[in-house]
């Protein structure tokens, strides 16, 4: 995700929507191999431990030990010029072989997804496979001779690749030894050409680490050229902090602690889209590293869960801050209230159901423990409990909007951080556990006993905590997520509003989750109210094509959507047939087929499906045989034969649900306007010294725009 704790991010990225916004100047996307090597291309240094490896087992002239200091004491060019000397046929032949056409990884095909909504789209690449332009259609392919035509080509919007070093399917063409990158610099018609694009155009540097030298130079004489105007800007998308750019370079970074591989700056492709088409929710969809790398076993994350009845989702509570020793209140949980909800229906045994039917392990908040385990009774929850077909998470972390005093409705700093018991010291899974559960006095030495062993069934996820903070501020850098959760564009996030605290901790908590499922391997998850959209803009993903809820209405229901209450007491007779059903060969083939489908794609920073979206729905034969499955044993449970009633909802419904967060804000605002008279034209509330029509009125919907 967008490195949002990164102060220099933060002036790139609003820098570059006043240029994308302005039409000022155009982008010129600048390719390096960091972009090949997500198709599983090697790296230089990867390539030339391939060199070293072939040239050392089947060339005679080849002196392995000077080969090994070039590669470790030289620029590689200098080793890559050694091996062609030594065998110019080998050269070809293993650089054919280590960069052949292959079919595009997932994460490739997510990369060039977010690339091809980039419009109009001009890339300047220094890879000479041939991935980009067998990948994208409708771009001019420029070869090195040629490259004179891409300024031109610019100038009337024409999309083009121009492949500076050429391309693997024309050797002669290629520049790789240290001997065509020195005709290369020599060329002054290509320096002039390169000049030009530097000079009319913003490029952003993406997969690459500026370290050609060729390319400083270039960017150092239009610095001096341009000295009474300013050179670029350009960008450079990268995870260094410590790299050191030319004055015309702005770094705009993204965090990769938890994805080495760098897929964070595809969070950024999606940002410039944003600045763009802001209207446009971003979509894209690969290899993943989890902790949980065990993918035959598929795991379903509900956010929460809450049965029929009134409940409180979230608490002020008063905090201590150490350092600067003051109380602060501190807003955490999500806060919906029922006018921010499109039913009034409780969508908790929907979630558990389409959980316990699709996938072989639900895991739950370890909060949410009470909830269950009153829902469902004491028998079946120990039933799903002790088959793993229930795991809790117990998570340390906690996402609040911190007040220096809980009247104050302007001036709240997001904070992440760990609730402790009273005396201070830290809550552990085993203290919750003990207070919220105590055993039955007709069984009280089983009951105890099943107490004593439920943290077992308790997993704790890790992940780097500040890359949680940092990827929550970069969210609220995106336009569209802004305008999702109802912020203006002038309004700082270090600062605040009341009536926009819950839309933040509600992001705050979707970045969490997927943090959690990653940490955990989790295959699916269900978001709350308004979560799967707001989770796709974040984290630039999409849903699927189907939902596992259908599948979990056909096998209960008997059709793939239903809108019937079960009757009072229905539940446990439903939920004992489910715990046998998923003993049956029908309902682990399912589960098997439903974990395939979400395995089939999955390059996302968001590991998990959202809301268990299927990118193919499950074969009708394996669907019909779970379903006569089920219906025997509800059969032989009640002797009814006749379809279970449900509530079934879509899981793709909600994406609506930002306008109600959106409402709720504008309404919070107005009582705060209303009670200091404030007006349209006065300054907003909030802060930002823009007035409320053009502020905070204007983007929660409070004053029409």
């Amino acid at each position: 995700m967008i490195d949002g704790c990164d102060r220099a991010t933060t002036c790139g990225l609003r820098v570059l929507e006043e240029i994308v916004r302005s039409h000022n100047k155009p982008l010129v996307y600048w390719l390096g191999a960091g972009c090949s090597a997500w198709n599983g291309y090697p790296r230089w240094t990867e390539l030339a431990a391939v060199f070293h490896r072939e040239y050392t087992r089947y060339e005679v002239e080849y002196d392995e030990s000077y080969g090994d200091a070039l590669r470790a004491g030289s620029p590689l060019p200098d080793f890559f010029q050694y091996c062609k000397q030594v065998s110019p046929k080998r050269h070809n032949r293993t650089l054919k072989y280590a960069l052949h056409a292959h079919q595009p990884t997932q994460l490739y095909r997510r990369f060039l997804t977010l690339l091809t909504q980039l419009h109009p789209l001009y890339i300047l690449t220094t890879n000479i496979d041939s991935s980009l332009e067998s990948g994208i259609a409708n771009l001019n392919t420029i070869n090195r001779r040629d490259i004179d035509q891409c300024a031109d080509l610019v100038q009337t919007k024409t999309p083009f690749l121009a492949k500076l070093h050429g391309c693997i399917s024309s050797l002669d063409t290629t520049v790789f030894t240290s001997s065509e990158y020195e005709a290369l610099v020599a060329d002054q018609q290509y320096a002039a050409s390169m000049q030009r694009i530097l000079d009319t155009s913003c490029v952003v540097f993406l997969g690459y680490g500026l370290s050609e030298e060729y390319v400083i130079d270039l960017l150092l004489k239009s610095e001096q050229a341009l000295w009474s105007f300013g050179s670029g800007p350009h960008f450079i998308l990268t995870a260094d902090r410590s790299m050191k750019l030319p004055e015309a370079i702005m770094p705009i970074r993204y965090t990769s602690s938890t994805h080495k591989d760098h897929r964070g700056a595809f969070s950024i492709l999606a940002h410039i889209s944003d600045f763009r088409s802001p209207q446009r929710a971003s979509a894209a969809t690969s290899d993943l590293p989890s902790t949980n790398t065990d993918t035959r076993v598929s795991r379903y994350f509900l956010a929460d869960f809450f049965p029929p009845g009134k409940w409180n989702t979230s608490d002020t509570l008063e905090m201590s801050h150490v350092e600067q020793e003051k109380q602060l209140s501190f807003m955490v949980g999500t806060g919906f209230d029922t006018s921010e909800l499109d039913t009034t229906q409780s969508t908790a045994l929907h979630d558990l159901l389409t959980g316990l039917v699709c996938f072989d392990t639900v895991y739950a908040p370890l909060k949410t423990l009470p909830r269950i385990h009153s829902y469902v009774g004491s028998n079946v929850f120990w039933d799903l409990v002790e088959s793993s077909a229930l795991r809790f998470v117990f998570d340390h972390l906690h996402i609040g909007v911190t007040f220096e005093k809980s009247t104050d409705y302007r001036g709240g700093s997001l904070v992440l951080g760990r609730i402790g018991e009273r005396d201070g010291t830290p809550s552990s899974c085993e203290d919750f556990i003990q207070r919220v559960l105590k055993p039955n006095k007709s069984n009280f030495k089983r009951g105890e006993s099943r107490i004593a062993n439920l943290p077992k069934y308790v997993d704790e996820p890790v992940y780097d905590q500040f890359e949680v903070y940092s990827g929550v501020k970069g969210a609220l850098l995106r336009p569209h997520i802004r305008e999702m959760l109802g912020i203006g564009p002038a309004l700082q996030t270090d600062n605040i509003p009341k009536w926009l605290a819950f839309p933040i901790i509600r992001l705050a908590n979707i970045v969490q989750v997927g943090y959690v499922t990653n940490s955990l391997g989790i295959s699916a998850a269900k978001l709350q109210f308004g979560g799967a959209s707001v989770a796709s803009a974040a984290f630039s993903v999409q849903g699927g094509k189907h939902w596992s809820d259908e599948v979990a209405s056909y096998v209960v229901a008997g059709r793939l959507y239903s809108d019937l209450h079960l009757a009072p007491g229905l539940e446990a007779q439903v939920l004992n047939s489910v715990v046998r059903f998923r003993l049956t060969g029908a309902s682990r083939a399912l589960r098997d087929s439903i974990q395939q489908s979400l395995m089939s794609d999955k390059s996302n920073e968001f590991p998990a499906a959202i809301n268990a979206g299927l990118h193919e729905f499950v074969p009708a034969n394996l669907l019909e045989t779970a379903r006569n499955k089920f219906s025997t044993i509800l059969l032989n449970a009640e002797g009814s034969s006749s379809a279970t009633p449900a509530i079934w909802t879509h899981s793709n419904r909600g994406d609506e649900s930002t306008l109600l967060w959106r409402k709720r804000s504008s309404r919070e605002l107005g009582a705060v306007c209303n009670k200091m008279g404030i007006t349209a034209e006065s300054a907003c509330p909030c802060g930002s010294g823009e007035s409320l029509a053009e502020c905070c009125g204007a983007s929660t919907g409070l004053i029409a725009k």
